[in-house]
């Protein structure tokens, strides 16, 4: 059964949503079944960000989900991937940027690796890609509670990696 999950912002005031977000996000897994993590450094409009994150991105216009999360992996790892499954659809808000998102979660293996073709934001941010394997990446999710995103991102994506793993290993 495919996730179907609705978080709330508790870590932001709420003011108002005026918009929403399509994403497709990749649980990306290796030859050695260890998740692809984007680790993201740097300052924004949610101030300082150090932790770590599911490569995705916003679903273009002219795309399906599955076709988005293809292409976000190539952009965002390098890597040419092929989608195992869907996992699940995440809803959940960023009260700072007024922003509702829906995240579309696919579990997805790499077929060959690449170089990353970053957008210029995302150079400003994301600063490694990390292979860990399950319990690192669960471990990695379970203790990001520094700042008021991290939790956000975390209640968002460990429910996703654990789904992930029970998929995979039962």
């Amino acid at each position: 059964m495919m996730i179907n999950i609705k978080l709330k912002d508790d870590q932001y005031t709420y003011t108002y949503i005026d918009h929403a977000r399509h994403i497709a996000r990749a649980i990306l897994i290796n030859e050695n079944n260890e998740v692809c993590l984007l680790k993201l450094l740097g300052d924004d409009d949610f101030g300082h960000r150090d932790y770590v994150e599911t490569p995705g991105g916003g679903i273009n216009a002219n795309e399906t989900p599955s076709q988005a999360v293809i292409r976000e992996v190539k952009e965002e790892t390098g890597c040419e991937s092929e989608i195992i499954d869907a996992i699940g659809v995440v809803e959940d808000y960023y009260n700072l940027i007024h922003r509702k998102n829906i995240n579309y979660y696919f579990l997805v293996k790499v077929k060959s690796y690449g170089t990353q073709k970053l957008e210029e934001q995302e150079k400003t941010i994301i600063k490694d890609l990390i292979w860990v394997d399950f319990n690192k990446a669960i471990s990695l999710y379970e203790n990001m509670n520094k700042d008021k995103l991290e939790i956000l991102v975390a209640r968002r994506e460990l429910p996703i990696i654990k789904k992930a793993y029970e998929m995979l290993f039962g």
